[in-house]
């Protein structure tokens, strides 16, 4: 198929991209200008058509050229207007694209967090309210969203919450303050999170009507817990004081998210991944990676 990817260049959109040319998809790449695209040292990437787009309606061109359209992008923190072109009008702008283009399906992955929470999650959740709204020649192209818990694994920039613990933690700081961790959350391992993926993907042709997917473990475990058990994997029980309980929660934020993975379970998918071996996996990644930089 001739898939439209959108946030190649990010963590998760860099292993859609390989997953996919793996399957021998025709991938095209939708890039901001200033997105950084190093395809060097992977033969998945080289294989990707990078396609750099200021305007909306190039991105509205381009998808009428694809059979399946990926939205991976997003803007997570910044100005209003950034966020809303990114998260909502970009999108938008690709799903008519896909309508105008016939396209078999538009896949947006999306996240599990209330709209209350911050701008991203707005957002996304006003996105979803376009997505109901668009009307579709006998629904199609199928909406399938794809709804995030907290994904994690080696390779993951500093803000992802877990490798900004381990992080810390390996570099030997006295003490790290945080909330008091009884929010319950659930993680996802990233190679879990692929094989999801590619569970969706590879059953699009054998399924009618849109669809709404809960990635993640199945299970929340306390912040307190996993992070105590970060602690433990990366031996930084004797240098660093975890001050639980210093830092308020945000406002709004969620006492429980875990993700309803029936949908995925009927695929047959499954996560492979448990957690601490994947916090193991994490731990041993970034203490190569502070190898390397000394």
């Amino acid at each position: 198929m001739r898939v439209l990817l959108t946030g190649a260049s990010g963590y998760l959109g860099s292993r859609l991209a390989r997953l996919l040319v793996h399957h021998g998809h025709d991938v095209s790449a939708l890039l901001r200008p200033s997105s950084v695209w190093q395809p060097e040292g992977s033969s998945a990437l080289s294989a990707v058509a990078v396609e750099r787009v200021s305007e909306l309606e190039r991105a509205v061109s381009l998808a009428r050229e694809h059979d399946i359209i990926v939205h991976a992008a997003t803007t997570y923190r910044g100005r209003p207007l950034a966020m809303l072109e990114s998260n909502v009008a970009l999108p938008l702008a690709l799903l008519q694209g896909a309508i105008d283009g016939s396209a078999e399906a538009f896949v947006d992955v999306g996240t599990c967090l209330p709209s209350s929470l911050n701008g991203y999650a707005l957002s996304k959740a006003q996105l979803t309210q376009w997505l109901d709204m668009v009307e579709r020649p006998e629904a199609r192209p199928r909406i399938v969203r794809v709804e995030m818990q907290h994904y994690y694994g080696p390779g993951a920039p500093a803000r992802n919450f877990l490798t900004l613990v381990t992080r810390r933690l390996l570099s030997g700081a006295a003490e790290f303050e945080l909330t008091d961790g009884l929010q319950r959350r659930d993680f996802v391992h990233i190679e879990d999170v692929l094989t999801a993926f590619d569970a969706i993907l590879t059953t699009l042709p054998d399924h009618r009507g849109d669809a709404t997917y809960g990635l993640g473990s199945g299970e929340a475990h306390p912040i307190r817990d996993v992070v105590s058990l970060l602690e433990r994997l990366s031996g930084a029980s004797a240098s660093t004081s975890l001050q639980f309980g210093v830092v308020p929660r945000r406002a709004g934020e969620p006492e429980v998210c875990v993700a309803d993975t029936s949908a995925l379970r009927d695929l047959g998918w499954r996560p492979e991944v448990g957690l601490e071996d994947g916090l193991a996996d994490l731990v041993e990644s970034e203490r190569a990676r502070l190898s390397g930089e000394r």
